[in-house]
Parts: structure tokens; sequence; C-alpha cells
């Protein structure tokens, strides 16, 4: 029988049990939401999350491996692989580890798998004859420890130089998370740097957008500028910016987190990057000025939305960020730049209303009209467009110019479009050939021809005479013949201390179309290889082959279905 006081000791040991099982959880709760650096090096951002690349956000870190390959990449977390990429495009050899906090961790550009994942994938590439994999095992068939190796960071895929592409995503709505939070060591105290405020005259609902003045604000002290002038101006405009990101001791520019724009201290617009989804990402050609882009390669972002912007990061809009001059004589405005680690800079400009200054109206209305909010088709005899519907920011008149392809080309030059307009999905384009018949169907490729007269390579099906591709941009496009087989340049040895082996590198090439199948074999039996595309060679990397002579042979064919086949006898001298 308990008396009194015993169930009130009782009652303090369940309360006392209970406060320690809570402390108990939350450290484990707390320790499960903090990552291990990804590296064993200093981490240093190379690129950051939500800065606007060519057609996309980006969805991560990249961080510095000092312009080396074959540092170690270390898992995060606890948890298991669920998906495993192997590319000669995009992330190149990637590892995607989902944990039990709810999270995913992605390491992107390896060099080299980890022991527990590099037999898996080879199995699989034997299995497929093919470097080129996609796996996801089963939930726990390879499961990994919170610092394990996972691999060896590289320059593979996709990659412009050495280092780490990684991410955080919600397991299960696959969407990017800012990563930068987890990282408290990641020293940045420098405010974002603003270099120039452009200020656009929109009229027509937004069939004209005019870059109307271009200011460059002064800093009067660390992450404050002004532009003491006054604007004139009048009508409706919407703001612009250009300007970057930096983080402590290094000289990468980075994109800027968040965004917001007062006029006479009123919100009009709001954006920050934290969970956009990748369905999401091409609405970075209409976040910025794209015709801007296209000219100096500078990006300067609008802080207004254009009517076929559909993005989850717009926090706040009034008037789709679009200021009317004439209901106010003077407005001022204030931007405020937010980095990702919450450095704030801010810059005032005044704009008065002048009703004697005019923008001329830049709204050509010539060619068909194209509406952002439907399907568009335009056509003639020798081509044909077709748009989905939500494949446009915004209406505008398109127009066709239809040239004489030089000697080189069997179809007219096709200029289409303006390069001024950004595609939020690819589009749909038919060319006619000139040739008679389908003789040559299968070396007929469509290129696209750059001001300069650079042609670049665009690939599609041919059939009864159309040549028909998606396309990610609109500008000048062509077909052409392409009936020359890659060429093998040279065979040389060296030796990858990564996997501690001799290493064959082939530099190929091919006239035109590009590189599409390859396939090695060693003394007569197939043999894994990897092609490099931006170095133009091809590694067969000598990992499970002991012998100093052999027999070695590639097969190479082109887009248009050119091959080559070429033989050597290949005598390795020992290191």
């Amino acid at each position: 029988m308990f008396g009194p006081a015993c169930f009130l000791n009782m009652k303090v040991v369940i309360f006392l049990n209970c406060i320690f099982t809570l402390i108990i959880s939350n450290a484990y709760s707390q320790q499960t939401v903090i990552p291990l650096s990804p590296l064993t090096i200093p981490l240093v951002q190379k690129g950051n999350y939500g800065e606007v690349r060519s057609n996309h956000f980006h969805s991560g870190l990249d961080f510095s491996t000092q312009t080396k390959i074959g540092f170690p990449v270390i898992a995060s977390f606890d948890g298991y692989v669920s998906r495993i990429k192997t590319s000669e495009n995009g992330y190149g050899k990637a590892v995607y580890i989902d944990h039990s906090n709810g999270l995913s961790t992605v390491y992107a550009h390896l060099h080299r798998y980890g022991k527990t994942i590099e037999p898996f994938v080879f199995t699989e590439q034997e299995k497929q004859k093919n470097y080129s994999v996609e796996l996801f095992p089963e939930r726990n068939k390879i499961m990994i420890r919170q610092g394990d190796t996972i691999g060896w960071s590289g320059n593979s895929g996709g990659s412009s130089g050495p280092h780490l592409h990684y991410e955080i995503r919600n397991t299960k709505s696959e969407k990017p998370l800012n990563p930068i939070s987890y990282f408290p060591q990641i020293k940045d105290t420098i405010p974002p740097l603003i270099k120039s405020i452009t200020i656009y005259s929109i009229k027509e609902n937004f069939l004209s957008i005019f870059p109307w003045h271009e200011i460059k604000p002064m800093e009067t002290s660390r992450g404050y500028y002004s532009y003491t002038e006054l604007v004139n101006i009048s009508g409706e405009i919407g703001i612009g910016f250009t300007g970057y990101d930096q983080a402590n001791n290094d000289n990468a520019i980075l994109g800027i987190d968040e965004v917001e724009l007062y006029a006479n201290e009123k919100l009009v617009f709001a954006r920050k990057m934290s969970d956009f989804s990748f369905e999401e990402t091409r609405n970075a050609n209409g976040l910025i000025d794209y015709s801007k882009g296209q000219r100096t390669g500078n990006i300067t972002e609008r802080c207004y939305k254009l009517p076929g912007v559909k993005f989850s990061q717009y926090v706040f809009l009034k008037n789709s960020g679009v200021v009317d001059v004439e209901n106010d004589s003077t407005i001022n405005f204030r931007l405020m730049l937010r980095d990702g680690s919450g450095n704030i800079s801010r810059c005032v400009f005044t704009v008065v209303n002048n009703s004697n200054a005019k923008p001329k109206n830049t709204v050509v209305k010539k060619g068909e009209l194209l509406e952002y909010n439907k399907a568009n088709k335009i056509q003639s005899d020798r081509y044909k467009l077709l748009l989905p519907e939500g494949a446009l920011f915004r209406d505008f008149y398109c127009d066709a110019i239809i040239r004489r392809g030089i000697k080189s080309f069997i179809a007219p030059q096709i200029t289409i479009g303006s390069t001024s307009e950004g595609l939020k999905r690819n589009v749909t384009l038919k060319i006619k050939s000139d040739l008679e018949g389908d003789e040559l169907n299968n070396k007929t490729i469509m290129v696209k021809i750059a001001s300069n007269g650079t042609t670049s390579p665009v690939s599609g099906i041919y059939k009864d005479g159309w040549y028909s591709s998606s396309i990610s941009s609109f500008g000048t496009y062509s077909l052409m013949i392409d009936s020359i087989a890659p060429v093998i340049e040279n065979i040389t040895t060296s030796y990858d201390s990564v996997y501690n082996c001799p290493v064959l590198e082939v530099k190929v090439s091919d006239n035109f179309s590009g590189i599409k199948n390859y396939s090695c074999t060693i003394n007569n039996k197939w043999y894994l290889a990897e092609y490099d595309k931006k170095n133009s060679t091809i590694y067969v990397l000598l990992n499970r082959f002991t012998e100093n002579e052999f027999n070695f042979k590639i097969d190479l064919t082109d887009v248009c279905g050119n091959t080559i086949i070429f033989s050597k006898e290949i005598i390795l001298v020992p290191k």
C-alpha cells in the first residue's frame, strides 16, 4: 500500500524521468540536424544557393577544392544511399543519401565513389555496358554512417572546374533547401555589393519594357548606398538591380538571398530564396533582365514580376512590384539586399514625376502576337514553331526572318522570336530540308547560329523532310549535314593517384555534331571508360587490369551516326 508521501515521491521520479527523456531526446534531435562538413578542408563558397545560372537557379552550395581533385567527401548524417547517378553531363558522379531527420544530402561532380558504393555502380555499368547509369538501391541496402567517406571530390559532368556541389533537400518534397545556415563555420561579414540600379518604363501590360535610366549609386558607408540626383520619369515603372554577394577571404561572385523594395516606405516587392522546387527553376529567365544578360553577361534582377513568372519565392507583391509615378509627384525608393548570413545592404534614390519625360514606345507590332497563358503556333512552308502553354513570361509580338542559307546549309537560316525573350519551357522548332527524299535523313542535324556565325548542334528527329528539335531559346537556326566520322587525335598515359592506377587518355574530336556513343575493349573484353566532354577526352582507368601489354580498341559514334573503330597495342611503362 502506497502512502501519500510515497505517491508524491513517485510523481517526482516520473517527472524527473520525463525531463531527462526530454533532454536526451532534444539533444539527439539537435544532433541529427547538425551536419558534418562534407569536406575535410575548410569550406570556401564558390557558388551559393539560389543564384541565377544559365536557365536555372543553383540548388546548393559549391565548395572549393583548391583547384584539385581527390579530397575525401564526407557523409553529413547517418542514412542510406537512395540514388546514384553517373553521367557525362550535369552532376557527373553523384550520390544521394536519405536521412532519418527528414533531410537528404547530395554530393556531386565526384571523381570516385566510396568503397561501399563503387562496386555496386560498376556491376550495373558492366551489365549495361555503359558508363552512364542511374540507380535507386533498395532502402538500407547501402548504409552510411555520419563521417563515412562516400567518395572523393572531382570535376565530373558539367563542372567547370574541380569543386564539390552540395545540397540539402527535404526528402519528402524533394525541394532543395538553403544549406548555408547549417554551416556557421563559413564566415561572411561582407554585405552585398550594389553596382547599379535600372529603372524600366513599363507600358501596355508588359508588352513594352524599356530600360529608361541606369544609375550607379555610391557607397557612403559599409552597406549603405545612395544616389543623390533626382531621376525625372513618368508613367509606370519597375526597378531592377545589378549586385552580388561575397564571402570573407574569397572573391567568388555569389547570389543574393533576400530582396525588398520600398516606395515611400511602403513595401512593394519582396523575395527570399528558401525552398524552390526544380519545376520552378526555369523561372530564372524571367526573374532577370534576360536581354541585358544576353548582351553583357551581367545579371540584373527585376524587382517586379512578369505575368508568366510563377515563382514560390516571391514573398510580397503589390501591383506586381510596378509603381505608378503619376500617383505621386515624388517617390523615395529604398532597396534592401540580404545575404544568407544576414548581412544587409541598403540603397536609397528618388524619382520625380516629370510629364515632359516620355520614354519611346518600344512595342513593334510586327509578326504574330504570342500570349503567355496560351499555347501558340506560328508557321510557314519552311518552318513550324510550337509553343506549349506556359512557355513565355509575357505576351510579345514574334516575327520570323527567313534568309537564304550559305552553301554549307541545307535549309534557310530562320531567325525566329527575339533573343531578348527568355523561355520558361522548351518549344518545338521544325525546319524543312532543301534536300529531296530521305537518303541523308540520318546525317541531318539542326544548328543554332550565333551572331558571329559560329554554329552549335541541336539534336532532334528527321522525318518526312522535316527536322524537329526541342529548343531552349529563340535565335537563328538552320540544317546541316554531318557525314564525317569522329577522330582519335592522340592516346597518352598518365597516373591517377585517387584510383592508384595508370590511365589511358584518349583525345577525341568530332567535326560537328558531337560524340554520342563510345565503347572500349581491352583484349576483346568490354572495359569501362569515362567521356569528359568539356575536355574532349575519354579516360580509361586501369584499376581492374594489371597487364602491361594489351590490345586496346575504341568505337566512337557521333550524333549523326558516323562511326570510327580504332585499335592499338598498348605497352605501359611501369611507374
